[in-house]
């Protein structure tokens, strides 16, 4: 998310609007888990194998009558997770 444009330009709106205490959601959920090798390590440590994390990265678009002149565009970024879940094991008894 670091390399959001708009991302960043909302946290500055919200610190600006709430310089004494803002708030912290868009970088802590789900947004700020977007980091690859961690949802990886989560996943494998939860028990999930063939666990794979591709980034995915878009062009996204916003209305310009809502932004203002011409064309805005941003790059947009999700995290695309595959994973299996371990087969359950039987305790006898």
């Amino acid at each position: 998310m670091s390399r959001s444009r708009t991302t960043g330009a909302g946290r500055l709106a919200l610190r600006a609007a709430s310089p004494a205490d803002p708030p912290t959601f868009v970088r802590d959920v789900p947004h700020g888990y977007a980091d690859p090798d961690r949802v990886h390590a989560d996943l494998q440590a939860a028990g999930f194998g063939d666990v794979d994390v591709r980034e995915v990265v878009l062009e996204s678009r916003a209305l310009a009558a809502r932004y203002g002149r011409g064309p805005v565009t941003a790059p947009m970024a999700a995290l695309v997770v595959t994973a299996t879940r371990a087969a359950a094991t039987t305790v006898p008894g």
